[in-house]
């Protein structure tokens, strides 16, 4: 147990690229001892895990296995991601915000072991940030999530041949694509504009039975909660359905 906890926060370590920042270093403690205190007082009683069937499905835990590292969602976000991704119809699979790769990486799993389709990833890695932010986001900065690598994300992808990793800012880096109708599109752009415009795009492109994952939802992103509450005033067929802990699931009802 002790050898595996050493393991897992080595390779962390390793794979942050302000491992040697000193004041990053520094407020790691603070920042975990935070977080601990706040699952002790806000999960009474903890989350029941108890014969949860995704759990215990043998590809779903070699997946999370490899993607634990390269991401920064929980267990209950990238169940729901498995979840959906085994549940929509045909068409092709997108990921917009891939950062490190590892929900990414999470899909391609769920695609082996479903139907098999494209999958297309796309993210401004380190090159970007964000492109514009908007008074509705105050967490963030504009060089925030730089701490990627487009060459690791294609390497960690490359044993799939149908992931396809594209550099850029969502929805212009999908101009010149054709992409197919989408299915299931994972959609993790924490900001007001990046998620008006990826949902301008998505809106006139979905399959029948597709599904729209939303990350940061109703945790205090109030850019993306403004973004979804105008799109669906502007456009009724879609319902949003919130899902722990913090996504939404967006659908068409003419779809479904």
């Amino acid at each position: 147990m002790v050898a595996n906890w050493f393991s897992d926060n080595l390779t962390r370590w390793q794979l942050n690229s302000r491992r040697w920042d000193p004041l990053h270093l520094l407020g790691t403690p603070l920042r975990r001892r935070r977080f601990a205190a706040e699952r002790r007082r806000l999960l009474q009683p903890p989350v029941d895990t108890g014969n949860v069937e995704v759990l215990h499905n043998p590809a779903y835990q070699a997946s999370i296995a490899q993607a634990r590292f390269h991401t920064l969602l929980d267990h209950p976000r990238l169940a729901n991601l498995w979840n959906y991704a085994q549940l929509v119809g045909p068409g092709a699979f997108l990921e917009v915000g891939s950062l490190r790769g590892g929900s990414a990486l999470h899909l391609c799993h769920a695609i082996a072991a479903g139907t098999p389709r494209p999958l297309h990833c796309f993210d401004p890695f380190e090159t970007g940030g964000f492109a514009a932010l908007t008074p509705d986001d105050e967490l963030f900065r504009l060089d925030d999530f730089l701490d990627t690598s487009y060459a690791r994300v294609r390497q960690l992808l490359a044993p799939f041949p149908f992931a396809h990793v594209h550099r850029g800012f969502f929805p212009a880096a999908a101009e010149n694509l054709n992409l197919g109708p989408i299915a299931l599109c994972h959609l993790d752009v924490d900001v007001y504009l990046a998620t008006c415009e990826s949902l301008a795009w998505l809106r006139t492109r979905l399959a029948p039975r597709s599904a729209i994952l939303i990350d940061d939802v109703n945790r205090r992103c109030r850019g993306v909660d403004r973004a979804l509450a105008e799109f669906t005033a502007a456009f009724p067929e879609f319902l949003l359905l919130p899902l722990f802990p913090s996504q939404g699931l967006l659908l068409n009802r003419n779809l479904w």
